[in-house]
C-alpha cells in the first residue's frame, strides 16, 4: 500500500508539474462548467485584469459581461440556477482564453476552432499564431486552411507518419495531404 501511494505522489507531483508546462485545448463541454474566475485555481493565484485583458483580445469580453454575474457566473445550471451555458464556439474561445491565460511553453490545440464560422476561426488562429510565437503549439485539426501557416505538418494514417514538411511541400509530393487539401478547397471555389 505504502508503494502505491507513493507511486501516485509522484504521478500527482509530475502532473502538476507538466501542467506548468503544457497546456491542452480539447473542447469538451462538461469541463466548463465551473464559473469562469475558477477555473485556473488549480495552477496559479488569480489575476482578474490579465483575464479580462484575455477576454477581450478573444472576442469573448462582451459575452461574459452579459453574464447574470459577470465572470462568477456558473457555466451550467448543474451547479447555480443562474448558470448558463455558452454556445460551442464561445466555449472554444473560452479554452483558448484559458490557454493563453496559462501561458505555458507547450500549447496543444485539438480541433479548436471546430465549432466557428470561418471568419471567426481565421481571427483566432491570426491571434493564437501571434501569442504563440515564442512557444511550441501543436495543431490537431481535419481542417486544413490553417495548415498553410504552420512550419511543418505531420500527416498520419492508421497511426502511421506517411508524410512530413510544409504546405508548399507536401503539395508538391501529391500524396495524402495534397488530396485531403484540395478536396477541402474545391468548396471554396
Amino acid at each position: 500500500m505504502k508503494n502505491k501511494i507513493s507511486n501516485l505522489f509522484f504521478l500527482l507531483k509530475n502532473l502538476f508539474q507538466l501542467n506548468k508546462t503544457i497546456f491542452i485545448v480539447i473542447i469538451i463541454k462538461s469541463l466548463f462548467k465551473i464559473a469562469l474566475s475558477f477555473s485556473n485555481i488549480l495552477s496559479e493565484t488569480y489575476d482578474q485584469e490579465k483575464l479580462y485583458e484575455i477576454l477581450k483580445n478573444i472576442d469573448l469580453l462582451d459575452v461574459i459581461e452579459q453574464l447574470p454575474n459577470n465572470i462568477d457566473t456558473y457555466l451550467s445550471k448543474q451547479f447555480s440556477e443562474k448558470g448558463m451555458e455558452l454556445s460551442g464556439g464561445q466555449t472554444q474561445k473560452l479554452a483558448i482564453a484559458r490557454a493563453v491565460y496559462k501561458n505555458t511553453p507547450i500549447i496543444i490545440l485539438d480541433e479548436p476552432t471546430s465549432n466557428l464560422d470561418p471568419l471567426a476561426e481565421s481571427e483566432i488562429y491570426d491571434k493564437f499564431l501571434d501569442i504563440s510565437k515564442n512557444k511550441i503549439a501543436i495543431f490537431i485539426s481535419h481542417r486544413l486552411a490553417i495548415s498553410t501557416k504552420m512550419d511543418r505538418i505531420i500527416v498520419f494514417k492508421n497511426g502511421e507518419i506517411i508524410e512530413e514538411g510544409n504546405h508548399n511541400k507536401l503539395m508538391n509530393l501529391n500524396g495524402k495531404y495534397y488530396q485531403m487539401y484540395s478536396k477541402q478547397s474545391e468548396n471554396y471555389n
